[in-house]
Formats: C-alpha cells, sequence, structure tokens
C-alpha cells in the first residue's frame, strides 16, 4: 500500500496509496536511477547515480528503515561498479545487486554478510525476473538466459535464446516461462524435465514487453510498431490486436 518515486531533487517520496498521504520523504547526496521496496513496505533499497567526476558518496547503494528515515544497511562496499538494479527475495530475506561487471549479489538482510557473489553473465545484465514462488531468478544480457537458484546462485539451466538474451519474460509457474527474445521471438520454455525444451515459436519483430493474464490462459505482448497482441497459449492463436 505504498507508493515511492526517485526525484530529481535528490529525494526519495513515499505515499500511502490508499489516501495519497505523503508518509515520507528521504534526502540523498545524489539522485536515486534504481528503487526498490520490501514487500512488507518497511524498507527501501535505493542505488544513486555516480558519475562525470563525481566522488562516490559512502551510502551510494543503500537500504533505508521507512519508519525512522535511517540508513539500515550500506550496500556500496559490497561492489566495485555502480548497481545496474536492486531487488529483495520474495521473503524479504535477501538483497540482490546487479553490478555493472555483471555479477550477481545476494546479501543477507540480517547478518549484513554477503550470501553469494557470481558472475553469471558475459555483459550487463539486461532482465532480471523471479519465479513465481520466488525460488528462482532468470537473468540475461544480450547474449545469454540464464536461471539460477534464488537463494544458493547455482546454476539451474541456460535457456536456448539463438543470437540474443532475453529483454523481458514472464513465469508461468516455477518451470515453465514464456520468455520473449530481443529478436522478437517468443518461447514457452519449460525448465524441467528437459533444461530448455521450446514448445513454441512466434513474433518476427522487435517486442518490448510480455505479460499473463492471472490463469495463464492467455498472453498478451507489445512489438516496435505500436502493436499489442493478446494470444491464447495453448493455441498460440491471435484473439486481438490493438494499435
Amino acid at each position: 500500500s505504498t507508493i515511492a518515486a526517485a526525484c530529481n531533487d535528490k529525494t526519495i517520496r513515499f505515499w500511502d496509496a490508499r489516501t495519497g498521504e505523503m508518509k515520507r520523504v528521504l534526502s540523498l547526496e545524489l539522485v536515486a536511477a534504481t528503487l526498490e521496496l520490501t514487500r512488507d513496505g518497511s524498507r527501501a533499497a535505493a542505488a544513486m547515480v555516480v558519475g562525470g567526476g563525481v566522488a562516490v558518496p559512502p551510502n551510494a547503494t543503500a537500504v533505508y528503515d521507512l519508519t525512522s528515515g535511517e540508513e539500515v544497511f550500506d550496500l556500496t562496499p559490497m561492489h566495485t561498479f555502480g548497481s545496474a538494479g536492486l531487488r529483495f527475495s520474495a521473503d524479504d530475506r535477501l538483497v540482490y545487486l546487479d553490478s555493472g561487471d555483471a555479477r550477481l549479489i545476494a546479501c543477507d538482510m540480517a547478518s549484513k554478510q554477503q550470501v553469494f557473489n557470481r558472475k553469471v553473465l558475459r555483459s550487463r545484465i539486461l532482465c532480471h525476473m523471479f519465479s513465481p514462488d520466488g525460488s528462482r531468478l532468470l537473468l540475461a544480457d544480450r547474449e545469454r538466459t540464464v536461471v539460477i537458484d534464488a537463494y544458493t546462485g547455482a546454476e539451474i539451466a541456460v535457456l536456448p535464446t539463438e543470437r540474443y538474451g532475453a529483454t523481458t519474460a514472464a513465469w508461468t509457474s516455477p518451470d515453465d516461462i514464456t520468455v520473449l527474445l530481443s529478436d522478437g521471438v517468443v518461447r514457452n520454455v519449460t525448465i524441467v524435465p528437459e533444461p530448455g525444451t521450446t514448445r513454441l515459436t512466434g513474433y518476427t519483430s522487435w517486442c518490448f514487453s510480455v505479460t499473463m493474464s492471472p490463469d495463464d490462459s492467455l498472453m498478451a505482448f507489445s512489438i516496435g510498431s505500436g502493436i499489442i497482441e493478446v494470444r491464447e497459449m495453448a493455441s498460440m492463436r491471435t484473439l486481438a490486436t490493438y494499435q
């Protein structure tokens, strides 16, 4: 029930989603480029924009308590490159940093220690998505798409993505993912029993986003020509097209 926004005046502002009332304003040394809330809305992680000869502040990447407004975990020493993304685990126990050198770093919120630090890809992470139960993570760069265990960092599968990695993905279950590739190919990929089994292929135009209906029976995706298409998952039959 909390809405958060990183603003150009070097603040992060929080509102009550029900009443619209502003709950808190956090002042930073620099503008925040990345912002993530825990699922219970009690804490926020933020990574500031650092560049152009600006000295890196000691709390360039940090977690804040939204009740007190105080910093509770400085993540800056955990990585040497600018953080491209921040995520919390499904149980809010871990916080993840997509470091600019293609590493995924997981830190325990209670002990403030690294759980794992892995270079899972070859270049900057472009896609980072949890499975519905939060147990797995899909990560992709321009070349590869991998699935790892969210709590240990162990690699589970490398998905077939032809020339490019995934730009976006929608999980239908912990073992079933619809992956949208940056060259426009839509694949429904299963992790088990045979990792990387392709069940369907689809569009040939550049695609930007994909989402599933709550019952996983329908898929909607947008393509570069301004078209939104809705398909039936079982048959991949087009049900509706919007422009």
